[in-house]
């Protein structure tokens, strides 16, 4: 199993068409460590709470690891399972950082509609459930909060580009969302997409 790298950071956790029923759902990204004894690696091929794998990380170098769903478990079942000397759950806990680097695209879907949780590769934006097509172009958002962001800044008047309350994708939407002619059916797709 390797894992693929994409190039644009992410947040932890994004709003997904479930492959079940094609509602909202969530996908969280699964945090991966790295498993450097030998040893180790039995008890990571036997637990319940990871996946196992081994490849060849960014820099090339060959490595075994332990894959932790969020979504699948908690983190009160990771805590509670006796791991070898020298982990811990916090090597599967997620960074501070509200944004994760560009990274893997393994993960879980959770589905509140159908119950549906499984592993899931990430295919994005194809996967985005806040996504629409304007005139062949599509534009998307992370989750229902920037999907909001988008469409009162879509739907205002006034776009100061440099206001500096604005969250950073704001700031990247292409001129072909944001024309005149364009605010009427971009802001009705997304309140239709956020109903």
């Amino acid at each position: 199993m390797t894992l693929p790298y994409s190039v644009n950071p992410m947040p932890h956790s994004l709003a997904v068409s479930c492959p079940g029923c094609g509602t909202e759902a969530t996908f969280e990204f699964a945090e991966t460590a790295a498993i450097a004894r030998t040893e180790d690696r039995a008890f990571f091929q036997r637990s319940a709470l990871f996946d196992y794998g081994e490849g060849r990380d960014s820099s090339g170098t060959f490595r075994a690891f332990a894959v932790f769903y969020h979504g699948l478990h908690s983190m009160a079942e990771l805590e509670r399972e006796k791991l070898p000397e020298g982990f811990s759950a916090d090597h599967w806990r997620r960074p501070a950082t509200p944004l994760r680097p560009p990274g893997q695209t393994a993960g879980a879907v959770v589905c509140r509609s159908c119950g549906l949780r499984r592993k899931h590769k990430l295919n994005w934006p194809a996967d985005a459930f806040f996504k629409i097509e304007y005139k062949g172009k599509e534009l998307w958002a992370h989750d229902r909060e920037a999907a909001h962001e988008l469409k009162d800044y879509v739907a205002g008047a006034a776009r100061d580009r440099a206001d500096s309350k604005r969250r950073a994708f704001l700031m990247k939407i292409p001129a072909h969302f944001l024309a005149k002619g364009a605010r009427e059916e971009v802001t009705r797709q997304l309140e239709k997409a956020l109903s």
